[in-house]
């Protein structure tokens, strides 16, 4: 069980912290774990926590190590909990076969990848009766040292970038005092270097700048459109007064529309739109009326 805090501040001589969720078991896993016990104790604690404190959001992970809730969609849950409810679940290269990642082109496993990851988890936000769906736990070796971890990354970014998932990130620590009876061990998937001082990939924060923002709005009126995103880079493509095609930071984004395959990517307020040439062995995006 773990507690996810928000909202810390410091007074003159006090600091508060507020729970703003609690979740339930964290990775249900082995050979006794199974689909009746689980609805059973699961919303017995949920039970409780609701009635201990109505505020809170309660988050229930799935069975094997919290990447299976594919059982829902044959037994929904008795109750929302007065929309407290929240599913959470956790995915990484391994969460299947981690192999794959080395093995077979990019664009093919991502596309397994993530098709197993609808079909265990992703259903629950676009089936007739979407519910909350929170990514609890992912991640990935800092180094950048290996093949499976870096290709998993880029399909994991553009899946929660094209949903706007939120998320939780395995891990900030650098290292640790004691684990596992070693003494000084080292967490390559530490979002800090060993120290505790820099940061372990230097990339870390411009990747992920764009997935800490809310990037669809449940409650605008505003007309739907699309932008350019760099999945390497955490950049995206933005247009300058001369239509000249530009990566940057998305502090004032470009909007595109787009009708689906076969369909042209417009400019939005134009009639401008993308071209895609060859020159040598690279593909460049150019702007055309």
């Amino acid at each position: 069980m773990f507690i996810i805090q928000v909202g810390v501040y410091k007074t003159i001589d006090l600091i508060k912290t507020y729970m703003v969720g609690m979740s339930l078991r964290n990775e249900l896993r082995g050979t006794r774990q199974n689909e009746h016990d689980r609805y059973k104790y699961i919303l017995r604690g949920a039970r409780e926590v609701h009635q201990a404190n109505p505020n809170v959001l309660i988050l229930l992970s799935g069975l094997t190590w919290g990447t299976d809730l594919s059982f829902l969609k044959m037994k929904s849950p008795e109750s929302n909990f007065d929309n407290k409810l929240v599913y959470e679940t956790h995915w990484y290269s391994f969460s299947g076969d981690s192999k794959i990642w080395e093995l077979q082109p990019l664009n093919r496993v991502c596309a397994k990848a993530t098709k197993w990851f609808n079909d265990q988890n992703g259903f629950l936000i676009s089936n007739d009766n979407p519910f909350p769906l929170f990514l609890g736990e992912f991640g990935f070796d800092q180094r950048g040292e290996k093949q499976a971890d870096n290709g998993f990354l880029t399909c994991l970014v553009a899946y929660v970038a094209e949903r706007d998932l939120d998320w939780g990130l395995w891990a900030l620590q650098g290292s640790y005092y004691h684990r596992e009876g070693n003494i000084g061990a080292e967490e390559t998937f530490g979002v800090l270097d060993f120290n505790w001082k820099h940061l372990r990939n230097p990339t870390f924060q411009r990747r992920f700048r764009l997935l800490q923002t809310m990037i669809q709005d449940p409650n605008s009126n505003l007309s739907k459109s699309y932008i350019l995103y760099h999945l390497q880079s955490g950049q995206c493509v933005q247009v300058n007064s001369k239509n000249e095609l530009h990566m940057r930071d998305f502090k004032k984004l470009t909007k595109w529309s787009y009708g689906g395959d076969g369909t042209p990517v417009r400019l939005m307020g134009s009639a401008l739109c993308l071209k895609a040439v060859v020159l040598g062995f690279h593909q460049w995006f150019l702007m055309i009326a």
